[in-house]
């Protein structure tokens, strides 16, 4: 379960999910 995190919290940070 990295990439999901990785990914959520990628969104947290203000990027967007591509």
């Amino acid at each position: 379960m990295t990439r999901r995190a990785a990914m959520q919290r990628r969104t947290t940070s203000g990027l967007q999910p591509i």
